[in-house]
């Protein structure tokens, strides 16, 4: 990275620092950033109550396809499970 490039560069990084909350996240914070997630990655809002109520149950319990192209599918709902997991700094259970 070239000098006329570093002041722009640093300014991105400070404002990445900023905008990124510590970890892990519990309650209305973490709520909020799967809110944020879900309106990134076109999922309804709605789904965030399913994840933060399968965070801590066995993937084995839920987590699998009928093929039916449900919407959403539990493929979307995992990795949104997936993501508030990593944002609480928890790991599924068993």
């Amino acid at each position: 990275m070239g000098p006329e490039c570093e002041p722009l560069w640093l300014a991105h990084h400070q404002a990445r620092e900023v905008s990124e909350p510590e970890l892990p996240l519990a309650g209305a914070a973490l709520e909020a950033a799967l809110k944020e997630h879900c309106v990134r990655d076109g999922v309804e809002e709605g789904c965030v109550q399913f994840a933060l109520q399968h965070v801590d149950k066995p993937d084995d319990d839920w987590r699998w396809c009928c093929g039916s192209n449900c919407d959403p599918c539990v493929e979307t709902l995992g990795r949104l499970v997936d993501h508030a997991r990593k944002l609480s700094g928890r790991q599924p259970p068993g």
